[in-house]
């Protein structure tokens, strides 16, 4: 992937990558709310690392999971609203809502490349 989409400018955050394999790298950060499963919203941080997807409360990580292990993204495509799902094999799935559609479109284009490239 030749752009990255470090909205959050986390790269040089080592309490966030000092988490990361060494050969994994940032793609796209960005902040945004995330869904529980009783309706509440959460404030939180969305890292997609070449090798996982990256939930951070702060700086600090909540959840990690692999890219290989994402089985599926649905987003809403009514016009107002921002919401996707991130589908997770044998793990809860993640529900986001984001304030900007260009951004979830490109979340979904970073994921689809990321799994791409995971697959090969």
């Amino acid at each position: 992937m030749d752009k990255t989409y470090d909205y959050c400018n986390l790269a040089g955050v080592s309490k966030v990558t000092g988490e990361f394999d060494n050969d994994e790298s940032i793609l796209l950060s960005y902040e945004l709310k995330k869904i529980n499963d009783y309706g509440k919203s959460q404030g939180r941080t969305l890292v997609i690392t070449n090798k996982r997807v990256y939930n951070l409360a702060g700086k600090k990580i909540k959840r990690a999971i692999k890219v290989s292990d994402i089985t599926a993204m649905t987003k809403n495509n009514a016009e107002k609203n921002l919401e996707f799902i991130i589908h997770v094999s044998s793990e809860s799935d993640y529900r986001f809502k984001i304030d900007k559609l260009g951004v979830r479109d490109e979340i979904f284009s970073v994921l689809k490349q990321a799994f791409a490239d995971v697959s090969k």
